[in-house]
């Protein structure tokens, strides 16, 4: 009588991703497996990433949820056109392939300390965009008076510069582990960091995905002890 180990084939699954060590990524794309919200979520993605201006995507799950994963399946397939193909659900390799832009993918897992999140945000591009991509650029000092729109928009005029068709991806995970262990008054310059560029995405071609275990935006322990709505229906804190 045959086992039930011969008559299926178990392949194990690696339960922890970490978004900064991608190995088999053709492996990863093949055996990733998306439910049907997950379609819908992920052609809705890919068709924002292919416009010229985008809405900062937020990726909310617990520990162990699945996140990272999708952040490394996300990964894998802009960064590597050749993979497109091997994405088993239809509708999304559909989408993917039909992309025909060239995209400069930054992406870090954040580590719980005390640096500013603009700090880690403008060194980990800097440090990639020339270790991965051969561009040099250096950020103005975080002195004074900080204009993050205008910052924003230099580094992706550099990126644009010898391809204008070039989109500029950041890809952040841990945010709401690397916010909660700091002061009120941290939390609260990261979190305003944060919605800045959300509102430089919607203007620029500029594509910006955090994930994090619980949504920040409504948590009064990052966002303040009131919470108003805006007349366009946008979330703010007081």
């Amino acid at each position: 009588m045959s086992k039930i180990r011969d008559l299926i084939n178990f392949q194990k699954i690696k339960e922890v991703i970490d978004i900064d060590a991608l190995h088999d990524k053709q492996k990863m794309v093949e055996n990733y497996v998306i439910s049907g919200s997950m379609e819908e979520y992920l052609v809705h993605l890919l068709e924002d990433i292919q416009n010229d201006t985008h809405k900062a995507a937020q990726i909310i799950g617990g520990y162990g949820s699945g996140k990272s994963h999708l952040l490394a399946f996300i990964i894998s397939i802009l960064t590597e056109k050749k993979l497109r193909k091997y994405i088993k659900n239809e509708q999304v390799r559909e989408t993917a392939e039909k992309l025909d832009r060239e995209f400069v993918v930054i992406h870090w897992e954040l580590q719980p300390n005390d640096v500013s999140l603009a700090e880690y945000f403008y060194d980990n591009i800097e440090l990639q965009l020339e270790e991965k991509y051969g561009i040099k650029y250096t950020f103005p000092p975080l002195e004074g008076v900080i204009d993050h729109k205008k910052n924003i928009m230099g580094v992706l005029q550099a990126v644009k510069e010898e391809n204008s068709s070039r989109e500029l991806v950041v890809v952040v995970d841990e945010i709401s582990d690397f916010l909660k262990q700091k002061s009120k008054e941290k939390i609260t310059r990261d979190v305003q960091f944060l919605r800045i560029i959300g509102q430089t995405a919607l203007e620029n071609d500029f594509m910006f995905i955090g994930a994090m275990q619980e949504h920040i935006f409504t948590n009064p322990k990052y966002v303040g002890d009131f919470l108003l709505f805006s007349d366009n229906g946008q979330l703010r804190s007081i």
